[in-house]
């Protein structure tokens, strides 16, 4: 009698826990953990509704103790993510879950965006807490039900996660080894580096000589033979935008452009001079990169940036939780190189022009203590520490690998090489936006095969974790 009442407040703790909001398909069911807001007080006992999707692969049983946990990337999660990750679940027999990052989307504390609240309570410590959180929770539900049936089977998880997500999932390897079975970084980020110049260095070799020569020439072009009313008009920008702001739109479109694997599409279009070069450059841009990027100048505009205000109906600014992150922790400050070196972004661009945006955006001075984030986290540390249970991989053409770990392949650290590999190549493919088409299987050269290969490995280490625990 003692044992079905315990049973019962049990599962009644659990419901508090976690409410089902809707099924979205036979597969996929979406709901909300009432997750701690500060981790690190045991004063403060506030919570706030953190979003989930549990996914259910075809031929997986919901009973599986197998599980994979997939951490949402900076934005809104709508869903269980299409790509590659839903192929190893089903390889692995196990379903996906997957959490939607603090401050993103409607996983908002307090359902404020206001300057204070960000300050205390979104870093990467509290996103690790929420996983761990998140992981203890489903635990203690089947540890409940296993101690009614002997036959039910320890559950066991592997972290997911690609880019700064990836760096999540290899920190969260670092810190909480003892709830995963493993974790699969993809293209981590987890170098957090203040003048990150380095990073547009490996665009023009990625891009090679004669695209990098031509992004060179159309941004000097800008500089000098365009007013910044022209430049803001022809982008279809605010007109009040800050014209340095534009510039570093100008910068992310060539970059991101060879960083998500459109090498072909940006490069072939840069032809001409100067004119004829803007115009073909302000084609592309247009017409292909805000269309298939989903980027526009809002995005760097500081007073959309700016506005803290939070609507429960549309979700969060994650522009500004993404903009906190880096001003406060992570920076990644894409810098123009020192005069030395050739730039394909503008001059412009430098250390003081990063901390003046961070704080017109935030009405206050923010200086990311990188230092101790990379002696908390650093690269040579998750690398060492970690190795055998993370597995790491990048694509050669990925600007972001210059704040990945080194090539190791005896430490589970693998980079898959060709035209168009970029970011989280493993799991999206080639090109790796948009990302939730399904991964794309159009890498160029042996680009696919060195894909395939990578994701047997991986494969093979993911069921040889799951075997040993």
């Amino acid at each position: 009698m003692i044992h079905n009442k315990l049973l019962k407040f049990t599962f009644f703790l659990l419901f508090i826990y976690f409410i089902v909001e809707k099924v979205t398909s036979q597969k996929e069911i979406s709901g909300i953990i009432q997750q701690r807001i500060d981790h690190f007080n045991n004063l403060n006992t506030d919570t706030f509704s953190q979003r989930y999707y549990f996914y259910i692969p075809e031929g997986v049983s919901e009973k599986t103790p197998y599980h994979l946990l997939y951490i949402c990337p900076e934005g809104p999660c709508e869903a269980t993510p299409n790509n590659y990750v839903r192929t190893y679940a089903k390889q692995l027999n196990a379903t996906i879950y997957t959490l939607e990052h603090r401050f993103y989307g409607k996983s908002v504390p307090y359902q404020s965006m206001t300057t204070d609240n960000l300050s205390k309570y979104l870093s990467t410590n509290f996103a690790l807490a929420d996983l761990a959180s998140f992981i203890e929770i489903i635990k203690t539900s089947f540890s409940v039900k296993k101690r009614y049936n002997s036959n039910i089977k320890d559950h066991q998880f592997i972290i997911i996660g690609c880019s700064y997500p990836g760096a999540l999932s290899a920190w969260f390897s670092l810190k909480y080894p003892h709830l995963i079975s493993g974790a699969l970084s993809s293209s981590g980020v987890v170098n957090s580096i203040l003048e990150f110049y380095t990073f547009d260095l490996h665009v023009q070799k990625a891009a090679g000589p004669f695209c990098s020569q031509q992004l060179i020439k159309v941004t000097q072009y800008m500089e000098n033979r365009k007013t910044s009313e022209q430049l803001l008009n022809d982008f279809k920008a605010p007109k009040d935008m800050e014209i340095n702001d534009l510039f570093l739109l100008f910068a992310d479109i060539g970059a991101e452009s060879i960083q998500y694997g459109y090498h072909y599409e940006l490069c072939n279009s840069l032809f001409g001079e100067d004119e004829v070069l803007y115009q073909n450059f302000l084609s592309y841009s247009l017409n292909f990169f805000y269309k298939v990027f989903g980027t526009t100048p809002l995005d760097y505009y500081n007073k959309a940036i700016g506005n803290d205000t939070y609507d429960p109906s549309v979700g969060s600014n994650a522009d500004r939780s993404w903009w906190w992150q880096t001003c406060s922790q992570l920076a990644y400050f894409q810098i123009a190189p020192p005069n030395s070196l050739p730039s394909i972004r503008s001059r412009r661009l430098t250390l003081n022009y990063f901390f003046e945006k961070c704080y017109k955006i935030f009405g206050k001075k923010i200086l990311p203590n990188t230092v101790f984030t990379n002696v908390d986290y650093g690269s040579t540390k998750v690398l060492n520490i970690t190795t055998g249970k993370t597995i790491f991989v990048n694509g050669s053409q990925d600007p972001w690998i210059k704040a990945s770990v080194e090539k190791d392949e005896r430490k589970l650290s693998y980079v898959i090489e060709c035209e168009n590999c970029g970011h989280c190549v493993s799991i999206r493919g080639c090109p790796s936006l948009p990302s939730d088409d399904g991964p794309s299987d159009k890498c160029t050269s042996n680009g696919m095969d060195q894909v395939y290969r990578v994701r047997e490995q991986t494969l093979q280490t993911m069921k040889k974790w799951f075997s040993q625990n």
